[in-house]
């Protein structure tokens, strides 16, 4: 049997009470997560509601008023709706850093599914000085992109025809003017020589 120098069992040693290290934390749920298909030691459950109750009276109402003609969507990230105008890298990630964590309450959709306006539903919350702040740079975040955002104040009850008024209003204002010199869709002459 060959002899190996002293530092040979010196690395072996090392590897060995590195792995065994591993295999300890491991055991205790520490370190990195766990491979594909193995449980973590933390787990999720399903929220027992999606939408505060108010919300859910609002939802309700604002199908009402605007379904089927606009799909509705809620709790919408506003990274999913907007994307920042960032020259560099750093400049992005900060951008998108400022979205990502702030939502929409609803956002109307034409079918396309392009969004058309986004809805906030104003609860006492909206009060609070660093909610002040919020609402303060979402409004400025819709506003820049030329989206519509239409407030709502929270209430126990709500009537779909106010808040079809509010949509039709607010809609009717940020409605896209088609340009002079292309025609409307129910002028359009067929070219190309087939009838």
């Amino acid at each position: 049997m060959p002899v190996l120098p002293w530092y040979a069992y010196v690395v072996v040693g090392v590897l060995v009470g590195f792995g065994l290290l591993a295999m300890v934390l491991e055991a205790l749920g520490i370190g990195p997560d766990r491979k594909k298909g193995q449980k973590r030691p933390y787990g999720y459950v399903l929220r027992k509601n999606f939408l505060t109750k108010n919300e859910q009276a609002f939802y309700a109402a604002l199908c009402e008023a605007a379904a089927p003609q606009y799909p509705i969507f809620a709790q919408v990230r506003l990274a999913d709706i907007f994307a920042p105008k960032a020259r560099g890298r750093s400049e992005y990630t900060t951008a998108l850093n400022r979205i990502t964590s702030k939502h929409v309450d609803f956002l109307l959709c034409d079918h396309a599914l392009m969004p058309i306006a986004g809805i906030e539903l104003d609860d006492r919350s909206h009060g609070w000085k660093n909610r002040q702040q919020r609402d303060a740079f979402v409004n400025e975040v819709f506003q820049e992109a030329h989206l519509p955002l239409i407030r709502f104040q929270g209430q126990s009850r709500y009537d779909a025809e106010d808040i079809k008024e509010s949509l039709q209003n607010t809609l009717r204002l940020y409605a896209p003017k088609p340009p002079a010199d292309i025609p409307c869709a129910d002028s359009v002459v067929k070219r190309g020589g087939r009838g």
